[in-house]
């Protein structure tokens, strides 16, 4: 159960879609995660760019994110922009918010979706072109 162990910096391009019963969005750009500098970048298509990180939109993913939130093998399923299976891992983040991570077969997170039980909000975010 080590992926992600060694693989959690990385620069990529991604889309997000969130919704809720208030809101519809949809954001594409550029996102790198740094756990080693303790920050998260993300720049937007637009010419938004923003650093920091905010639970939950643009968590900072710990080095050990599979083993430290006790993460649940959900099987393979596919992804949009992945051609083959990608593993499924199912973790509560910082107890609370329940996340799918996505990994591909060279231990690279690819995506991760997640439910807001507080704002009852769904949100699926999808990386690709990653460069870990």
């Amino acid at each position: 159960m080590d992926a992600l162990d060694s693989r959690s910096s990385f620069v990529l391009a991604g889309a997000e879609c969130d919704w809720n019963q208030n809101l519809s969005h949809l954001t594409t750009g550029f996102i790198k995660n740094s756990p080693s500098q303790n920050f998260v970048q993300a720049d937007e298509a637009t010419p938004t760019v923003w650093q920091g990180f905010v639970n939950s939109n643009f968590p900072l993913f710990p080095e050990d994110i599979l083993i430290t939130y006790g993460a649940v093998f959900g099987g393979l399923v596919r992804r949009r922009f992945n051609a083959d299976l990608v593993a499924a891992w199912d973790i509560m983040y910082q107890g609370l918010v329940p996340v799918t991570l996505y990994v591909n077969h060279c231990n690279v997170m690819v995506g991760y979706d997640y439910f807001s039980p507080g704002l009852r909000t769904r949100v699926v975010t999808e990386y690709f072109n990653v460069e870990v």
